[in-house]
């Protein structure tokens, strides 16, 4: 299982991730505006499956697992925050 230090990171991610969500949801049609629908769906299954493969890769030490859904989810986080920061910079 997971280390103290891998909890204590896990935790610290945990609450960047509550408030970027917090602020993706405050910015969601803008983001569905400027991405699409489609692509946007992609993405959040994507985001999805690699937060399901981080708590599998944690919970069955498998490390190629949890890496590429860290990668994977990381990724697809920046995008979204990206994509809603140039969106409230522009309304700004």
């Amino acid at each position: 299982g997971p280390s103290i230090f891998d909890l204590a990171g896990l935790f610290l991610m945990c609450i960047s991730w509550l408030l970027s969500t917090i602020f993706i949801i405050s910015n969601w049609s803008h983001l569905k505006n400027r991405l699409g629908t489609p692509i946007l769906l992609i993405l959040i299954g994507i985001y999805l499956s690699s937060m399901a493969g981080i708590v599998t890769g944690l919970n069955l030490s498998i490390e190629w697992m949890l890496w590429t859904s860290v990668a994977a989810a990381s990724i697809i986080n920046i995008l979204f925050i990206g994509t809603a920061f140039k969106v409230t910079l522009n309304k700004i």
